[in-house]
């Protein structure tokens, strides 16, 4: 809700469905996983609606065995913060 004023319980997971027109209109510079944020600015500022419907994840052992660095996190919110300076 921060960087986007649009409020999700997580922006980078679930399903995303969306029309043609939508994507058509969309602008998406990011090729990480802020891609997702992106997105959720991109339905405010064009003024889309949405409606967001929860999943449920269910974690094997090998999945989480893999796990993913913290340092991931710290990546897409330093992005986040730079695209927000200097990108608008």
């Amino acid at each position: 809700y921060i960087f986007n004023r649009i409020w999700v319980s997580d922006p980078h997971n679930g399903y995303r469905i969306y029309r043609l027109s939508a994507l058509q209109r969309m602008v998406i510079t990011s090729d990480g996983m802020a891609y997702a944020n992106e997105i959720n600015d991109e339905i405010r500022r064009i003024g889309f609606r949405y409606h967001e419907i929860p999943v449920h994840i269910h974690y094997t052992d090998y999945s989480l065995g893999k796990g993913q660095k913290n340092s991931n996190a710290w990546k897409i919110l330093f992005e986040l913060i730079y695209k927000k300076l200097f990108f608008k």
